[in-house]
């Protein structure tokens, strides 16, 4: 079991408490529990089933941990569960999110706080069973300036969401990085390959399908 994370959050006066823990390799879980006035108001929770066996990594899983709970402390922060905020919901709570979801949740809140660009520099295909070289750039603000020091992470999401890392690493203080990506074939078609980069409280991401060898881009 790895150790979780716990941040108080103030949001219009009222303080929340976020609590993010792994329920261990027999319940592979990742289970967020937001509190109001020593209340659980919130439950997320996210499975890591497709990590089981060999496949299973120690640094993909406090990747997953560490997402859950920014994407969490990030709802609180945009007012989704404070109480007089009348727009948000029907009153029958959130549902519990996939750990896509999740991410796409985040990225949506980050961009409105600190955007953060990923470029392509190159146009490229990403063919099942090939090496795919990939030149990227990250920037902040929509515009050049370069966000050295981003973390950059690539994976291998299939059709049944399965999801396999590929590459995980940092751009330069140019916020270039070049990835040498061995894409393997996807068993449950159609796959996607997922680039995602994040510095501070940006976050941003890139999708390409995998094409199988011969087809078109």
């Amino acid at each position: 079991m790895i150790t979780g994370h716990n941040t108080d959050v103030e949001f219009r006066g009222r303080v929340y408490h976020v609590q993010t823990e792994d329920k261990g390799r027999r319940n592979p879980v990742i289970e967020t529990l937001i509190y109001s006035k020593g209340q659980v108001i919130q439950a997320v929770r996210s499975s890591y089933a497709d990590m089981a066996g060999e496949s299973f990594s120690d640094t993909e899983l406090i990747s997953r941990i560490e997402h859950q709970h920014r994407s969490c402390v990030r709802d609180v922060r945009n007012g989704k569960y404070d109480p007089d905020v009348k727009s948000r919901g029907d009153g029958g709570g959130a549902p519990e999110l996939t750990f896509d979801e999740l991410v796409i949740e985040a990225l949506k809140a980050a961009e409105a706080q600190s955007p953060l660009e990923l470029v392509m520099l190159t146009d490229v295909a990403f063919f099942e069973g090939t090496s795919v070289i990939v030149d990227l750039q990250a920037r902040l603000g929509g515009a050049p300036e370069a966000a050295g020091g981003a973390h950059v992470k690539a994976r291998l999401l299939g059709g049944s969401g399965l999801s396999q890392s590929l590459f995980t690493g940092r751009v330069g203080e140019d916020g270039r990085l070049t990835l040498v990506l061995e894409v393997p074939p996807v068993e449950d078609p159609p796959g996607t390959v997922i680039i995602q980069a994040e510095i501070a409280d940006a976050a941003a991401e890139l999708r390409k399908p995998v094409l199988a060898v011969g087809e078109g881009p």
